[in-house]
């Protein structure tokens, strides 16, 4: 039994492969872990990918389909009354003078029941230009104010109840058959489907190294030229060794896209053939499992009047041969 990381890790890396290959993807979050301050939260992805009218769901949940991603829309009401749509609030702080004398700043943000934990500290936040996540978005004749306290510096006032669309609907689709990981369906039909997933996830962090002029694999890896007698110049480079992730994605590939055969049939030709295939011409007459009796087996089922004969002359379609049986000497002539 798969852990629940390798889950998550294999649905991404086909993900992510599927994406290199052209495939738009639904529900894909890109890593946003950092080491520096030990948060963890890897690449992510719904199942779910579509290209050219095939869908790949790769274990993915069926609530899934057709579902459209919703985001708030904000709806302006007006100009701030408190700061005119000025931003900066009026007779406000600013952060100098705020650090300056913190308890008298924290005292003056709290209501009248309120009391000031920290006294002598002062977020840079409330204030333009201050706090790592300042977006820079405002005159500069404002750095160092302190932000309007009803509108946060916004100048006009929203109503955030409503919403919209975020981004295009994902596709209808079906649940994995059972006990399969992934499927690809065409035209709402589901055309193959596997159950081997999660072994490629040990090959998420699997390096190799080559060359990148002549494709030679060093036993110990780069940094330095391919051959130092100068017979190549090309470099020694790392690259991402996963063969089994490429053969499970070429095998869905396979099944969304099968070859297209390079000479079909004309539609004359192929309704010729059919109507040979239920003709008399056709037929293949062959000793019977009993003595006496003899077998006719057509490549595709006769036509009414061939078939009354058939049974004119006592012969009898069986279903477990696949062909029409009767007695030797009751065999019509045409087929003699």
């Amino acid at each position: 039994m798969a852990h629940w990381s390798e889950k998550r890790t294999a649905q991404a890396m086909v993900g992510a492969e599927l994406a290199r290959r052209g495939w738009t993807l639904y529900g894909w979050t890109e890593d946003k872990s950092d080491s520096m301050t030990d948060y963890y939260a890897p690449e992510h992805w719904d199942g779910v990918a579509e290209k050219a009218g095939a869908v790949v769901v790769v274990d993915a949940d069926a609530g899934r389909s057709g579902y459209q991603p919703m985001k708030t829309i904000p709806r302006s009401l007006g100009v701030c009354a408190r700061c005119k749509g000025e931003r900066a609030d009026p007779g406000g702080w600013t952060l100098a003078k705020a650090r300056e004398t913190p308890a008298e700043y924290n005292r003056s943000t709290c209501g009248p029941n309120e009391r000031v934990l920290f006294s002598d500290v002062v977020s840079p936040l409330p204030f333009f230009g201050g706090g790592p996540y300042d977006t820079g978005d405002y005159p500069a004749e404002l750095a160092g104010r302190e932000r309007c306290r009803e509108c946060h510096g916004k100048g006009e006032r929203f109503d955030y109840s409503g919403s919209g669309p975020d981004g295009p609907a994902y596709p209808i689709f079906q649940a994995n058959p059972p006990n399969r990981r992934w499927h690809v369906e065409r035209g709402g039909r589901i055309v193959a489907s596997g159950a081997a997933l999660y072994h490629v996830a040990g090959e998420r962090y699997n390096r190799a190294w080559r060359c990148d002029t002549c494709g030679h694999v060093p036993e110990d890896h780069g940094g330095r030229r391919c051959c130092p007698a100068g017979e190549c110049a090309g470099m020694i480079t790392g690259f991402l060794d996963q063969p089994k992730l490429a053969e499970l994605v070429d095998k869905i590939e396979a099944a969304a896209f099968p070859p297209i055969n390079p000479n079909p049939m004309s539609p004359e030709a192929c309704r010729a053939r059919r109507e040979f295939a239920r003709s008399p011409e056709a037929a293949e007459v062959r000793d019977g499992k009993r003595p006496g009796f003899v077998e006719i087996a057509f490549p595709g089922k006769p036509d009414a009047d061939v078939r009354a004969e058939l049974k004119a002359s006592g012969f009898r379609w069986a279903p477990s041969s696949g062909c029409w049986y009767g007695k030797a000497d009751q065999l019509p002539a045409r087929y003699a």
